[in-house]
């Protein structure tokens, strides 16, 4: 009459090498990703100071001046330039015989917004970039990305980016603000 209840088991899984799997597919994601990295700004530090520096002496004809003010108004020579005017003003200015001895001063207000900071860095830039690939156009027939590294070095050195960023001083020189 009476019945005995017989216990059902119920399967299970086996699930040891569950993390092992899970490991190993973090390991290969992690490895075969690609991490960006960003690039800052190329530019030259200053030396330190227990070198002995030598004053250079420029023409005022080889500086190009350029300050942003608090503001975040441009001036060039102390007239006022818009931004995207800036890089062909940069190329015209340093395509010159004496390209070696050019040099852009830039003047920078601590009060200036990053995001102008960084248009004039990038105009700065492009207008290098644009001028170094049109003589490599006329010296090689080719564009400067497809020039061996010893002709990109030669186009370089004759056209370099040569600037400088001094403490800023509003109206070009008087110290005050």
């Amino acid at each position: 009459m009476f019945r005995t209840r017989h216990r059902h088991e119920i399967p299970s899984l086996n699930t040891t090498s569950t993390a092992d799997i899970s490991f190993m597919l973090l390991i290969f994601f992690l490895v075969t990703s690609s991490m960006n990295t960003d690039k800052g700004i190329l530019r030259q530090m200053p030396p330190m100071e227990k070198e002995q520096q030598k004053e250079q002496r420029v023409k005022e004809e080889n500086v190009m001046r350029l300050s942003l003010d608090a503001d975040d108004h441009l001036l060039c020579d102390e007239q006022p330039i818009q931004v995207k005017e800036l890089a062909e003003r940069i190329r015209l200015f340093a395509d010159h015989e004496k390209s070696r001895e050019r040099i852009v001063m830039l003047s920078i207000h601590p009060q200036a917004s990053y995001q102008a900071y960084f248009q004039l860095q990038n105009a700065l830039a492009n207008g290098y970039a644009t001028l170094q690939n049109e003589k490599a156009k006329a010296r090689f027939g080719k564009p400067l990305k497809y020039c061996t590294q010893e002709q990109r070095q030669q186009i370089r050195e004759q056209y370099p980016q040569r600037v400088s960023e001094d403490t800023y001083q509003k109206g070009g020189g008087d110290g005050t603000d």
